[in-house]
């Protein structure tokens, strides 16, 4: 049995990422999208995305320095060889202590055994997590390290069967990738103001944060100072709530939920929706698989100025219920 999560290089992030897709919480895709059309007529915000700033150029990670800061679909993030003094130390790891393709470790303690399935009887071995350097080869005498991403599988091991270990000195290089990177928060499409919408009902969409719905809500700017100054900005997002159908909505930021009897038109914080058709005839579970694309403008700091680096596209996927409006029959009573 293997369970396989795709990911960038992170590796605090493989015990939440591997829990969340074998319970199926997990709905989100990552695609790396052409701006979207405008809203149909009526349907959400008539500004294209919400937004009144065109997509940054972006042509690739740019040099700053010694270092390379660069900003795509899985993350942004800074490559810096020589700062803080380490540049002849991380050289030497990459020289003369490569990664193996794939490695193993123990599972993290936050995900227990008890996750997977059972299917191995009495046979003696245990589950590990594998992982598998992607994107990149490290053995090329100038690697992009920019494109590293960590694929990370859970696996059954025989008892007699030796798992692939890290020596210190590479564990030290895995280290050292990860804290190169950043992440855009994993997040889904909620609606309000309720999470079942009926046919008719107005109703907004709004981002919320995919590992843990009934929190804090996923932020619209992040900032990274070291090693190089970076800043995202979540500049909106276009919901397409028909699969099938160029029907957008879209809306600034994280999109605004909405309270019942609120009226979001005209507003451009609102990702404003009414359905016409209950999903009763969506294929295969009568639900809409709604799909939201969040656009992020990355910048970083070079001479004390900020710079532009790139418009990222993000795409997550959330099926969505709606019912049938509701009627109230009352038997006719003859006059007495």
């Amino acid at each position: 049995m293997a369970t396989t999560c795709r990911y960038r290089a992170g590796r605090t992030r493989a015990s939440t990422l591997l829990r969340a897709t074998l319970t199926g919480v997990l709905l989100v895709t990552g695609t790396l999208l052409a701006p979207a059309p405008r809203a149909a007529a009526g349907t959400g915000a008539q500004d294209p995305w919400g937004m009144r700033t065109p997509p940054i150029q972006y042509e690739g990670p740019r040099k700053v320095d010694n270092c390379t800061v660069y900003a795509n679909k899985g993350g942004f993030g800074s490559i810096c060889m020589t700062s803080h003094g380490d540049g002849s130390y991380i050289e030497k790891l990459l020289k003369e202590n490569r990664l193996p393709e794939c490695w193993h470790e123990p599972l993290p303690g936050s995900l227990g055994t008890e996750e997977f399935p059972q299917e191995h009887g009495d046979e003696q071995g245990a589950y590990w997590l594998r992982t598998c350097l992607k994107g990149v080869d490290l053995t090329s005498p100038a690697p992009d390290l920019s494109k590293v991403v960590f694929e990370y599988t859970v696996v059954w091991i025989p008892a007699g069967q030796s798992p692939v270990l890290l020596t210190e000195d590479q564990k030290a290089l895995r280290d050292w990738l990860d804290q190169q990177d950043r992440d855009f928060p994993a997040t889904v499409a909620m609606t309000s103001p309720v999470v079942v919408p009926r046919v008719g009902q107005p109703i907004a969409f709004h981002l919320v944060n995919s590992k843990d719905v009934t929190g804090p809500p996923p932020p619209e700017e992040i900032t990274v100072l070291d090693p190089i100054p970076m800043h995202a900005v979540l500049v909106g997002i276009s919901v397409r709530p028909v699969p099938g159908t160029p029907g957008r909505t879209t809306c600034t930021g994280r999109g605004t939920p909405i309270v019942s009897g609120e009226s979001p038109e005209g507003r451009p914080e609102v990702c404003f929706w009414r359905y016409q058709r209950s999903s009763a005839g969506q294929e295969p579970e009568a639900m809409y698989k709604v799909r939201t694309t969040l656009r992020w403008d990355v910048s970083y700091q070079q001479n004390g100025e900020w710079r532009p680096l790139n418009s990222v596209y993000q795409e997550t996927v959330t099926e969505l219920k709606v019912a049938e409006v509701q009627t109230l029959v009352v038997p006719h009573q003859a006059a007495r």
